[in-house]
């Protein structure tokens, strides 16, 4: 993707997708089952996508 010049945008995108994800499924109840069989999924994309991120915003520094 980076070839392309859309990876960091794309990334940021992910990310700002993520975020709204990780707000909804915070808000159901603990004993939600969406939120038991989700939360786990989106958080480990979420931590993913940070990492992206930050190797990006290091990439851009360098």
């Amino acid at each position: 993707m980076s070839e392309t010049g859309i990876e960091a945008a794309f990334a940021l995108n992910l990310a700002v997708v993520l975020t709204r994800e990780l707000r909804l499924h915070h808000e159901l109840p603990e004993d939600d089952p969406t939120r038991t069989r989700c939360l786990p999924i989106i958080e480990a994309a979420w931590t993913s996508a940070s990492t992206r991120l930050q190797r990006l915003a290091r990439a851009r520094s360098a």
